[in-house]
């Protein structure tokens, strides 16, 4: 029990530290909570917790492990995560050069608050953004295949006890994407002039397309 419990706190700490690590899932986070505001952004962190759930379960399961040992099953998986992020990336480019292209208050000064965001998405569409962005990273699926195991106890029921810790690292991911979903409201706010709202969208459109590149390239592990 002991045993259990430091290897619990050490698995913890280990995966805090690497949720908290930039990425795409973080993008995405502050960019959806400055421009379209909390309910949108809440959307995208139950989408991206709910990617980190299925991960783990499929690290569980063996599933996990097939993609790492199939190079067909992990291209097609990197090729498909890739294509979205080009997607999201080109749509938020795409529409953001329309908006600055059309005259008007756009090109004005401060706007009331809440009026420089763009129209909030669905909860549904939030959170399907948010879970495919997570589920069509094999990257993440790999650092799960190879983080958890290190913290199944000896002699411990392996599914049982990556069930455990995927339930963590769900927690973990729900409490550090929230917080920056909060810490990206009142960043919305400051940057209340639509014409910054379309800036940072186009900025965030190539960053995806930017992880849409790294994703790409990469490769399978031997």
């Amino acid at each position: 029990m002991h045993d259990q419990l430091i290897n619990l706190i050490a698995f913890t700490f280990t995966a805090g530290l690497l949720m908290m690590a930039p990425g795409l899932d973080t993008v995405l986070v502050i960019r959806t909570a400055t421009a379209e505001g909390g309910r949108a952004a809440m959307g995208v962190v139950g989408g991206i917790c709910c990617g980190v759930l299925v991960w783990g379960l499929a690290a569980a399961f063996g599933f996990t492990a097939l993609v790492a040992a199939s190079p067909l099953a992990f291209n097609i998986l990197k090729v498909a995560g890739a294509l979205y992020l080009v997607w999201l990336g080109l749509q938020l480019i795409g529409k953001s050069c329309r908006a600055l292209a059309q005259p008007g208050d756009l090109l004005g000064g401060v706007t009331p608050p809440g009026k420089g965001r763009q129209p909030a998405a669905g909860l549904w569409r939030s959170w399907r953004v948010g879970f495919m962005s997570n589920l069509l990273n094999p990257g993440f699926g790999l650092v799960v295949l190879t983080l958890f195991p290190q913290f199944v106890p000896a002699h411990a029921p392996v599914a049982h006890s990556m069930m455990v810790l995927t339930c963590v690292q769900v927690a973990i991911a729900a409490a550090w994407f929230g917080l920056l979903a909060a810490v990206g409201l009142p960043l919305g706010r400051l940057l209340a002039r639509p014409v910054v709202v379309r800036w940072f969208d186009i900025l965030t459109g190539v960053v995806f397309l930017l992880f849409a590149a790294q994703l790409a390239l990469a490769h399978a592990p031997h």
